[in-house]
């Protein structure tokens, strides 16, 4: 019988939190050490998760005294390039918050670096691994909508002044604008559903907070298969409401609300995904959770554990991880393109160069 491995979270705020609800409830996984810069009790009360779990304030720290053997990288996205290549350094598997880095450059150094280390470096893309949509990526992908003629996203949630006034890095770091922060999930799935896009022209600005960031982007996209595409985010629309993609296809229409396929118009020949019951038991909300339209801690850990399970059993297997790094380079090279189009108002693809 394989031994637990052992695992370290770097970050214990909402999302550390998540990812530790989450392996609560993973075979195979056991949680011992933990970097917060608040320790074993911060502003909100006593934290610890469990007993025996050991408490650290540096990341090196967590490697030398508790070197475990996968480390959940769950802080500010501009730190997540340079603590997943210590994690892999020290010779661990890593499990990254999206974004995985701040460009599409650094991704593609850090994983020649896993693939020289023959360490798993995976994305938190927790949607790709819901039965739904990984059935719908099946039939997407085998053919069976037929051609892709147009995708939609919309992500119109709330955040207030407050929301990014606690955390100082969401107003004034790029990657915490609307578009990587709130809408990769979305935006990924698009990727995931579409293909690699070629073209993409986009606008972001500010609209309804005091920030350096942007709270709103509007993007349209045109894909290697000929789809066309638009992507809305912002975080400035209240009450929120949840994200959408519409997918339109030759043979059929598919709209997906959060991470729950809720209209599928389709051939006789592709019978409708399976319709999952929420699964109860993870504190923090039913099923895969609440949406995060207008509470970012509304969001469950069920969606986390099934990518950690997938994870813990693709080391132990010695098999591929559903969703690796790999994965996520169009998804950031779509994001770095928008970015790129609004600041110099011209149609731009995903790689720097004209479209």
């Amino acid at each position: 019988m394989q031994s637990a491995l052992t695992v370290g979270v770097v970050g214990y705020g909402l999302i550390g939190r998540t990812h530790v609800r989450a392996l609560a409830a993973v075979d195979g996984a056991v949680l011992t050490g933990i970097v917060s810069r608040h320790g074993p009790v911060d502003d909100e009360g006593p934290a610890a998760p469990a007993p025996g779990v050991g408490w650290f304030t540096t990341q090196d720290e967590l490697h030398t005294r508790c070197a475990p053997d996968v480390v959940a990288i769950c802080t500010p996205s501009s730190l997540h390039g340079d603590q997943v290549r210590t994690a892999l350094e020290h010779g661990a598997h890593v499990l990254v918050e999206k974004p995985p880095a701040s460009t599409v450059a650094e991704l593609q150094e850090l994983i020649t670096l896993a693939e020289a280390r023959d360490r798993r470096l995976a994305v938190v893309s927790q949607s790709r691994l819901h039965p739904q949509l990984a059935y719908l990526a099946e039939a997407v992908h085998g053919g069976g909508f037929g051609a892709p003629l147009l995708g939609e996203v919309r992500l119109h949630w709330f955040r207030d002044q407050a929301y990014y006034e606690s955390a100082p890095w969401r107003a004034a770091d790029r990657l915490g604008g609307s578009l990587p922060n709130q809408g990769w999930h979305a935006v990924d799935l698009l990727a995931w559903f579409l293909g690699p896009a070629v073209s993409v022209t986009a606008q972001a600005a500010a609209l309804a907070h005091q920030v350096e960031v942007e709270d709103t982007t509007v993007s349209t996209v045109r894909f290697a298969s000929g789809a066309l595409g638009s992507i809305v985010t912002t975080t400035a629309t209240p009450p929120g409401e949840p994200a959408e993609l519409r997918l339109f296809f030759e043979r059929g229409t598919v709209r997906v609300g959060d991470t729950r396929i809720v209209e599928w118009s389709a051939p006789p020949d592709l019978p409708p995904p399976p319709d999952l019951p929420p699964r109860p038991g993870l504190v923090g909300g039913p099923g895969d959770g609440g949406s995060g339209a207008a509470d970012p801690a509304a969001i469950g850990a069920d969606a986390h554990r099934r990518q950690w399970q997938d994870l813990v059993d693709a080391i132990r297997s010695g098999r591929r991880p559903a969703v690796t790094a790999a994965d996520s380079v169009p998804t950031l090279a779509l994001i770095e393109a928008v970015y790129r189009s609004a600041e110099t108002g011209r149609a731009v693809p995903p790689d720097g160069g004209d479209a």
